[in-house]
């Protein structure tokens, strides 16, 4: 049996079945360094901000709020870190429902310049669940395979090998460095590895232009 790719998966899953139903909120009068403490301590990238305590409607989904991490960042050099979370909520407000697929959502996502999209229900006094693209991406990485490949003795990368990168300018030179711990399955990617260059250590995942020099073993 065939098994479906990545475009196939994003049009048939419905965002349902990769959303996160568990969204955190403030309101628009909490200050700029506690939300910055609740996302760094909740390890997230987005925050709903509702309105106002006894505002008109405030149950409604015209009056949410989106504050992204990157609205955070941009606001840091002029707002009072006291100012509320609303002063600087500007991320697009995009919706989408539960029932429309992975592609539309990602769509969404990239017309309006957002990285998350709140789910909603019709009658709904609250989001349902939030969107991230990372939830895409996780949809959109291949399926695990049945079975190897290739044979593990061949496939394995071990400490002492060279990662080369192939020079993408004439007359460049390639980088080279050490694999210091193979993090994937089987001695697969990523790598753990350290540039020759300028000895920074580093994660990384190598493309095609890459190359293994393995250790000679005797």
């Amino acid at each position: 049996m065939s098994r479906p790719g990545t475009d196939e998966r994003l049009r048939t899953t419905p965002v349902r079945d990769a959303m996160t139903t568990e969204i955190v909120t403030c309101t628009a009068d909490v200050p700029l360094m506690e939300v910055a403490a609740l996302m760094a301590a909740h390890r997230i990238h987005s925050v709903v901000v509702l309105a106002p305590p006894g505002s008109p409607r405030d149950d409604s989904p015209e009056v949410w709020g989106v504050l992204q991490d990157i609205d955070l960042v941009a606001g840091a050099s002029w707002s009072d870190q006291f100012a509320g979370a609303g002063t600087i909520a500007a991320s697009p407000r995009v919706v989408v429902s539960p029932d429309d697929s992975l592609a539309a959502a990602a769509l969404a996502m990239s017309e309006n310049a957002v990285g998350h999209v709140l789910v909603t229900e019709p009658g709904a006094a609250a989001p349902v669940g939030i969107l991230s693209a990372l939830d895409i991406a996780r949809a959109m990485a291949p399926l695990p395979d049945p079975g190897p490949r290739v044979a593990p003795d061949r496939a394995a990368v071990r400490p002492g090998d060279r990662l080369v990168i192939t020079a993408h300018q004439q007359g460049g030179r390639p980088r080279d460095a050490e694999v210091l711990e193979a993090r994937g399955p089987g001695g697969g990617p990523p790598y753990l590895v350290r540039w020759e260059d300028d000895g920074r250590v580093t994660l990384h995942y190598p493309g095609s232009d890459a190359q293994i020099q393995r250790l000679s073993r005797t």
